[in-house]
């Protein structure tokens, strides 16, 4: 197991903050300057670890109750857009919550259907 001494613990963090300011700036652009409806850095999800601005794929599987093949493709078909620091695949939080969400409605919807 790697060891990260504090300082580096700080970068990466700093890293990660950048990337998730950098991630919902750009969507807001994307959006005509609407206000990003995305978990912000202050605003983590219940289910993520206390200071952990981006989800690892465990934190993903086990917040959606999934497996390995399923989170693969899940980001083949795009339904989660992975973002990567080096070869470490992280997820956005408010993009898990706005996909549980979604799939919250549409069980219901499935369910009145029936």
């Amino acid at each position: 197991m790697d060891q990260f001494t504090s300082e580096q613990r700080r970068q990466l963090r700093a890293i990660a903050y950048e990337v998730v300011r950098e991630l919902e700036a750009s969507k807001a652009s994307h959006r005509g300057g609407r206000q990003a409806t995305t978990v912000s850095a202050t605003q983590t999800a219940s289910w993520l670890p206390m200071g952990q601005l981006l989800a690892t794929e465990d934190d993903v599987m086990r917040a959606l109750q999934i497996g390995e093949t399923k989170l693969d493709e899940m980001v083949a078909a795009g339904l989660l857009k992975p973002v990567f620091i080096d070869s470490c695949r992280r997820f956005d939080p408010g993009e898990i919550e706005q996909l549980r969400e979604r799939l919250r409605r549409e069980r219901v919807v499935r369910t009145v259907k029936r």
